[in-house]
């Protein structure tokens, strides 16, 4: 039998959470990100918009930015952020051959430890659009629809101010004290932009670079060198 050995998966997986630990925390950082999104339950996140939809549409895209304030300390590994965050999704409905959009805004809190973080929102602010071709036209305002946010995610540092990461999220519509319970659900790459770190720069340092708390620099890039 073959010895049970550590998946690569699981060892680059242990290495990313273990970095993560040793970067600094932003003050408030910016998020902007894309990816696919499927909107299930239509007839609730469109409700008075269109009618005759089928259940589930067909596959759209999904765009994302947030805003966020950290209100933990600034060097520790864990925190929790408030913001706004606004989506835009897209769908096709086969039955009645219409493209429909939809725009989200919402306030957010977010829980984060090493890079993992979920957030959670709640929301009547949104826009939508069903009409035969895709566009940004005809948006109308959603009306008697409460929307809720859930997401997980994972982030690592590229620079000191600059994050990869992946989020995957889910969307539930409520409309008259009806929730429904088919998530509109999308999955997201997105580049986090990080400002007002708490800490100096490391007097030491003639490039001015932020260091971590064991002296090295955050980012899966810096262990390679740089030339000044």
């Amino acid at each position: 039998m073959r010895p049970l050995g550590a998946s690569p998966f699981l060892v680059i997986f242990t290495c990313l959470f273990a970095a993560g630990a040793h970067a600094e925390q932003p003050l408030f950082y910016f998020d902007v990100g894309g990816g696919l999104s499927q909107i299930r339950a239509a007839a609730q996140f469109f409700n008075g918009s269109a009618t005759g939809l089928g259940s589930t549409l067909g596959m759209g895209t999904a765009t994302h930015f947030a805003l966020a304030l950290n209100m933990g300390e600034k060097n520790s590994s864990a925190g929790y952020h408030i913001g706004i965050q606004g989506r835009y999704g897209t769908g096709s409905d086969t039955g009645t051959g219409l493209s429909l959009s939809l725009i989200n805004l919402y306030p957010f809190l977010r829980l984060e430890m090493k890079g993992i973080f979920l957030s959670l929102g709640l929301s009547p602010f949104a826009w939508q659009r069903a009409q035969p071709g895709a566009g940004f036209n005809a948006l109308s305002r959603s009306s008697g629809i409460l929307f809720a946010l859930v997401e997980v995610g994972f982030h690592h540092a590229i620079t000191p101010s600059v994050s990869f990461g992946v989020v995957a999220s889910g969307q539930f519509a409520s409309v008259g004290g009806n929730f429904s319970y088919n998530p509109y659900l999308s999955g997201n790459a997105f580049l986090r932009f990080n400002y007002g770190r708490a800490r100096a720069a490391d007097a030491g340092s003639s490039n001015g670079d932020k260091l971590d708390s064991d002296g090295a620099y955050p980012g899966w890039r810096y262990p390679y060198g740089r030339s000044n």
